[in-house]
């Protein structure tokens, strides 16, 4: 890879001294705007490699993290049944002492509540 660069780089030095040295300043003026022109597209077209490189890791990321948000979501939601389950199971011994207490009926153990 450096070789070729620096064939190159010879390459136009021998060519920008071939037309500085036959006095064509037009022609040097043309073949210094496309160098300019040729440095910026390289320029642009590795700012533009680097931009989707940078989206494609957002994605990526992105794409992780909401994996994960749905694990966490429906991790919650099965605690979130299970104690409801709990509540309701606590509920109905609630409510059958309620019922005990409301006809006097003391005499019965009262049952252990499940957690």
């Amino acid at each position: 890879m450096k070789l070729s660069l620096k064939i190159m780089i010879k390459f136009f030095r021998h060519i920008r001294k071939s037309i500085l040295i036959k006095n064509k300043t037009g022609k040097y003026l043309k073949y210094a705007i496309g160098e300019i022109l040729l440095v910026m597209i390289g320029i642009l077209l590795a700012l533009q490699v680097n931009n989707w490189n940078e989206q494609r890791k957002s994605n990526k990321q992105e794409s992780l993290l909401l994996r994960q948000l749905h694990l966490d979501v429906n991790s919650n939601l099965n605690e979130v049944l299970e104690l409801n389950k709990r509540l309701q199971i606590n509920k109905l011994g609630i409510d059958s002492l309620i019922v005990r207490i409301n006809k006097k009926h003391y005499d019965v153990m009262v049952p252990v509540f499940l957690l």
